[in-house]
């Protein structure tokens, strides 16, 4: 192919429909073959710069990494699975450890300032004990506890493709799976405001976190923003703000509406986009005070003696558009299209569906556990092959499995035939690329689509994805695209 002149360099994930079919279960075996956390600290590899991050291997780089505060600016990677416990030898719903083990802490109040990009793996086994009944936790902003315990006042901070699971978390104050707390109470200025973005992150089922005030991915935050999205929670959150109000189910961004009604001038934003929270509601409260948007988001909604009768009511706290469900109606291979489910989940299309939840793409082999390739992820070797079965009519549609039959198809002109795609194709490998500028990683060459080719036939996704179309044109001026015109 000509490649002078001006380049444009198109990256397409062309969405068919969009539901898959993976046969698996949503959590992860316990286990500890990536080696379990001994308590010390370890400073991790790297410059710290967005093209070379500092290399998070282990739970001693971890917990050096969190403990410092991470810097001002600073990129953290995770390249393995952390487990800081053994995940196998504590029971994750009431923090006791199984014949005789004693589950290692972890810390509260550190102020962090970095960015973290979990690359697709797991945190197991955070553990924080205070060992207070509900009664004795009260509001406050002191000890905050989570993966990361507290954003320094005035940080922007972003966490992303990380997963946390086999956690339990006891606190006195303020608490989250995430981030405990939001900078301070004294934040009144644009310059002292903590920023968050959390982007596709997940809590697994065996989490259990208990405070006053407690969050899925924030726990209290006052003057702050806080931007999550594509991410999701299957754990179980308790909170309690008075006696008459115990709350047990899961939020985003848990608060109690007394604590948003005082008078304390609060202006945070909160934004969540395509994320939903099997174990309870979004958010909670009169927001009236707040800049939020809430979109494409599911929950399941929880119970709480509002009237303090004795009898729990089912309420549902979230914005127009947003929708409680059942657990069955959260679960299915179809998901992601049908209407009666989560069908608007999948907008940034970061979501595969499964027999049970819905998972993010980026964590697939992992939350799917040990099962052969569950993306069928074959990448096209550029090979033109009519190898397709079928006989190219409506009722019997030639049936299109890998690269090389799509490219036949494509390449031939489909002759007025049917076709249907049987699997997902990629037809480059997806993550040696960058999809933003087109530029391939780590020496990875593209495969080239066609350019200039007509197309005269009929395709059927059959609800599968086409990932990774990669052209450059040269300088000219002619069709290009899935079909060439």
């Amino acid at each position: 192919m000509n490649k002078t002149g001006t380049c444009k360099i198109i990256s397409i994930i062309l969405i068919i429909a969009l539901f898959l079919s993976v046969h698996t279960v949503n959590t992860v075996a316990s286990g500890s073959e990536n080696g379990v956390w001994d308590g010390t600290t370890s400073a991790p590899q790297g410059d710290g710069t967005k093209e070379n991050p500092y290399l998070i291997s282990n739970g001693a780089e971890l917990a050096y990494v969190i403990s410092t505060g991470g810097g001002a600016g600073n990129h953290y990677k995770l390249t393995a699975d952390i487990y800081l416990n053994e995940t196998d030898k504590v029971n994750w719903a009431t923090g006791e450890g199984i014949n005789g083990y004693t589950p290692r802490p972890w810390y509260d109040s550190v102020e962090f300032q970095g960015n973290i990009d979990g690359d697709g793996h797991i945190v197991y086994g955070v553990y924080y004990n205070a060992g207070l009944n509900t009664s004795e936790m009260v509001e406050g902003w002191s000890n905050p506890v989570g993966l990361i315990p507290c954003i320094k006042n005035g940080a922007t901070v972003k966490v992303e493709n990380l997963g946390v699971d086999n956690m339990y978390i006891n606190a006195k104050c303020t608490a989250s799976a995430f981030i405990g707390r939001a900078g301070n109470s004294s934040a009144t200025t644009e310059t002292s405001r903590t920023i968050i973005h959390i982007d596709k992150c997940f809590v697994g089922e065996n989490v259990d976190v208990t405070a006053f005030c407690a969050g899925v991915f924030r726990g209290y935050s006052r003057n702050n923003g806080t931007y999550i999205s594509n991410s999701y929670n299957l754990g179980k959150f308790r909170s309690n703000a008075d006696k008459k109000n115990q709350i047990d189910g899961g939020t985003f961004d848990y608060r109690f509406s007394w604590f948003i009604g005082n008078g304390w001038g609060i202006d945070d934003e909160l934004y969540i986009d395509c994320c939903y929270n099997a174990t309870g509601a979004l958010f909670r409260g009169h927001w009236n005070t707040f800049k939020t948007r809430i979109t494409n988001c599911y929950a399941a909604g929880l119970t709480e003696d509002k009237d303090g009768d004795g009898v729990a009511e089912s309420v549902w706290y979230s914005a127009a558009g947003n929708t409680p469900l059942s657990a069955t109606r959260m679960q299915g291979k179809e998901v992601l299209v049908s209407t009666q489910q989560m069908s608007s989940l999948n907008a940034n299309g970061a979501y595969m569906a499964t027999e049970g939840y819905p998972v993010l793409k980026v964590f697939a082999k992992g939350v799917l556990g040990d099962v052969e390739d569950p993306l069928n992820l074959s990448v096209w070797d550029g090979i033109v092959a009519d190898t397709l079965s079928g006989e190219g009519s409506e009722n019997d549609p030639y049936l299109i499995t890998n690269g090389s039959e799509l490219a036949f198809a494509i390449s031939g002109g489909g002759a007025d035939k049917f076709y249907k795609l049987t699997n997902d194709i990629y037809l480059n490998d997806i993550s040696k690329i960058n999809w933003k500028t087109g530029e391939a990683v780590s020496g990875y060459t593209p495969n080239p689509w066609f350019d200039n080719q007509s197309f005269k036939g009929t395709i059927d996704g059959n609800g599968h994805i086409v990932y990774g179309l990669y052209f450059e044109t040269p300088d000219k001026n002619y069709a290009w695209g899935y079909y060439g015109d």
